[in-house]
């Protein structure tokens, strides 16, 4: 492929490889996001073609906004992994899905160490999909004890501490949730295995609920207005009701809402069940006596899913 394909093209057909490689329409609007800027960027430099130098400058900007705070080093990984893909695209004619193993280069530990913390993980019972989201801040308590000159059966009360109030908020404040449960495991799993030296129970850790009252992004008279704005005359101005009530109603996601089907309604508990493209978490959401008419005027209708096009 000509190294000299204009940046715009190349950004646009790494879209398309994104979405026939089947990632979900929430990642593919944050790959987007990372092409405009990239665009962005080579437009203020004066340039509009690929090429490899563009690539190792972007690289460097981005350093540069971790270093000044305006960007966290996650959200860097995950561009410097787009920079990479659109490299090979341009240069192979192919994109590269691999996916760069950074948790193993972040918090480096060594063999036995590493294989503790298999052995930590296989005993819970916890999906595959989990294990994979807690091996790194698992490693990561691991990795800490280890810089401390502390081993795995030395770990006690006062390294947990520091390392909850001195290490994780400013190295992975970002995912505390995950950090407490390793915690919970990691020293249940020593306690009983031979560690004399942790007496505290973290089992009973927990994040702290944020008890700010949510101001509403619109008063009941402005959704009321809104939602009195659709043609209900017509099919799609019925649907856009809908869309637009169980929204309110529910706070789903769009893209949760769009995939619904009236086989997802328990008509008689007055009741919704979705699994959410985000988290594929499945959660349960109550609907109101407005949202449960609307659907009830598409089901009469044999309308369904909730988005048909007209």
């Amino acid at each position: 492929m000509d190294g000299r394909k204009r940046l715009k093209h190349l950004t646009d057909q790494l879209i398309m490889e994104v979405k026939c490689y089947g990632i979900l329409e929430i990642s593919i609007e944050q790959y987007q996001i990372v092409c405009n800027a990239i665009e962005k960027y080579a437009e203020a430099s004066g340039q509009n073609e690929y090429s490899p130098g563009l690539m190792a400058s972007y690289s460097n900007y981005l350093d540069e906004r971790v270093s000044s705070g305006e960007i966290c080093t996650e959200y860097r990984r995950f561009q410097v992994r787009v920079l990479r893909m659109l490299s090979t695209l341009a240069e192979t004619g192919k994109v590269d899905f691999s996916r760069a193993r950074y948790g193993l280069f972040k918090y480096p530990v060594n063999n036995k160490t590493a294989e503790l913390v298999e052995q930590i993980l296989d005993s819970y019972s916890i999906s595959d999909k989990i294990k994979k989201d807690l091996r790194a801040p698992t490693r990561h308590l691991l990795w800490y004890a280890a810089k401390q000159g502390v081993i795995p059966e030395k770990i006690d009360d006062a390294l947990i501490m520091r390392y909850l109030i001195d290490e994780v908020p400013t190295t992975n404040g970002g995912s505390t949730g995950r950090t407490l449960r390793c915690v919970k495991y990691t020293t249940e799993f020593l306690k009983e295995n031979g560690n004399q030296n942790i007496l505290r129970d973290y089992t009973l850790l927990k994040l702290k609920n944020d008890h700010r009252r949510i101001v509403p992004a619109f008063l009941e008279e402005e959704i009321a207005e809104i939602v009195d704005a659709t043609d209900t005359a017509k099919k799609i101005g019925k649907r856009d009701r809908a869309i637009l009530l169980v929204a309110y109603c529910t706070g789903l996601r769009g893209i949760d809402i769009i995939e619904i089907k009236l086989s997802d309604i328990d008509w008689r508990r007055q009741k919704i069940s979705v699994v959410q493209s985000k988290t594929h978490t499945p959660i349960i959401c109550e609907l109101n006596g407005a949202t449960m008419n609307i659907f009830f005027g598409r089901l009469h209708e044999s309308l369904s899913p909730l988005c048909t096009k007209s």
